[in-house]
């Protein structure tokens, strides 16, 4: 019974954990879109043109 509850208690802290994880990684997703915002304002401000690495993706 004891080692049930001992991997219950594993699992439960591995999910937590991939949780945590996961909205770790959306607040990073957030504030990069909320930089990438102000740098395209920046730049239409100053009258610029952001250059887009090889590869990436069309806004």
């Amino acid at each position: 019974m004891a080692d049930v509850r001992l991997k219950r208690a594993e699992q439960d802290s591995s999910a937590t954990s991939l949780d945590r994880i996961i909205e770790i990684e959306r607040e990073n997703r957030d504030i990069l879109l909320e930089n990438r915002a102000i740098l395209h304002a920046i730049a239409d401000h100053l009258d610029l043109t952001l250059e887009k690495p090889p590869g990436t993706q069309p806004d």
